[in-house]
């Protein structure tokens, strides 16, 4: 993902974290995750994280798996 962003620094930062202990010095614009959010037990918290950290009309682009992505 860096490399290919590589051409749009300064406005984008990547950032990899515990999303449960997620905490920014500013709220972001966007939050992109894959195929993550079904790994994490304690959805109050990990969306309560999220909201915190996203501006007022910042957006949550989440990729979900469907039905078998994880059957191995």
């Amino acid at each position: 993902a860096g490399r290919r962003l590589a051409d749009l620094a300064p406005r984008v930062r990547l950032r990899q974290a515990d999303l449960t202990a997620l905490h920014l010095d500013e709220p972001v614009d966007l939050i992109v995750s894959t195929a993550t959010f079904h790994w994490i037990l304690d959805h109050d918290l990990l969306f309560g994280r999220l909201h915190a950290a996203l501006r007022p009309g910042g957006r949550l682009v989440a990729q979900c798996g469907g039905a078998g992505n994880i059957a191995r």
